[in-house]
């Protein structure tokens, strides 16, 4: 994932709000648009396993701030470590998924 979704998926956590230039170049706007399906099913999914990583693992976290944090270092994390990976293939790639 580049790293500018990322920056946007923390944003999107943390509830920020983004300020947009109001002169938007329009080939922008329809690339923003495919990329936001993208971000949404990174979303989603990211989502999933780390709701099934908290069940795995008995996770629970004193506030939703630390919560926020640590699903974001959780995703942050999978994403390098699922891109580190796209270069192998079938049985040569050492890792299994959670």
């Amino acid at each position: 994932m580049p790293l500018g979704k990322l920056f946007f998926l923390i944003a999107l956590v943390m509830g920020s709000t983004l300020a947009f230039n109001s002169r938007i170049n329009p080939k922008f706007v329809q690339q923003s648009k495919v990329e936001s399906s993208e971000i949404s099913r990174f979303i989603e999914e990211g989502l999933k396993v780390w709701e099934d990583f908290k069940v795995k693992y008995n996770k629970n976290y004193a506030s939703e701030e630390e919560e926020k944090l640590r699903l974001l270092t959780f995703l942050s994390n999978l994403e390098m470590v699922r891109s580190t990976t796209r270069g192998f293939s079938g049985e040569r790639n050492p890792i299994r998924w959670l």
